[in-house]
């Protein structure tokens, strides 16, 4: 096994927290995704027999290349996650979030993974006494109505079609505990994917074909 094989491991459950309609990225859910992943990569590595440097440079490959963080913080990101990985004391939180991604090294079911970081990410913001982020929510779903405009247009549509369409849907913030609540009522009565504004194109493609 290889530095590139364990980069790939961890980039893909940073693929799937990314590509979740609930993500929001600022500092707090980029630093918690950040210990989670390390944790996993380090639990990752270990069965793999690398070492805490192929660990290192992973996560920080996966934090620039595929979380998008600046390379100055991912680098102090992951030299805080290396040291309170070894050092309980030198920062408990982080400390706990590295164990929570050793726990991910196994499982199969990516869902449950996921969603877990979500709790995570929530549970940390509950701690800290920092407000939910808030989200936009359309009011018809984007799936709803892309099918819509590719039915009327006959054809599969473009990606500036795509995405005209996400600029003019008419939508509302709300804290994200408020939207999960309203996509529950919403699923309880007919599941229906839900697009990620920011990567609207590439889940579209990836859907159109079940939808249409």
């Amino acid at each position: 096994m290889t530095r590139d094989t364990l980069t790939e491991l961890i980039s893909g459950l940073a693929d799937a927290v990314l590509a979740d309609w609930r993500w929001v990225r600022d500092d707090l859910n980029v630093s918690v995704l950040g210990m989670i992943l390390y944790g996993f990569g380090l639990e990752a590595g270990r069965a793999m027999g690398l070492a805490a440097a192929d660990v290192d440079a992973a996560a920080l490959r996966c934090m620039t290349d595929r979380v998008g963080a600046a390379a100055k913080s991912s680098t102090g990101l992951v030299s805080e996650a290396s040291t309170a990985a070894r050092d309980k004391t030198h920062h408990p939180g982080y400390h706990e979030l590295i164990g929570v991604g050793r726990t991910y090294f196994g499982v199969t079911n990516r869902g449950a993974l996921v969603g877990n970081v979500y709790a995570n990410f929530a549970s940390v913001r509950q701690r800290a006494g920092l407000p939910e982020p808030t989200i936009p929510v359309f009011v018809n779903p984007l799936v709803m109505l892309l099918s819509a405009r590719e039915r009327q247009k006959g054809s599969p549509l473009t990606e500036a079609e795509a995405l005209e369409v996400r600029d003019g849907a008419a939508c509302i913030r709300m804290p994200l505990s408020q939207a999960e609540r309203f996509y529950a009522a919403l699923d309880a009565r007919m599941p229906i994917p839900r697009l990620h504004p920011e990567r609207l194109w590439e889940q579209w493609q990836a859907i159109r074909d079940q939808v249409a």
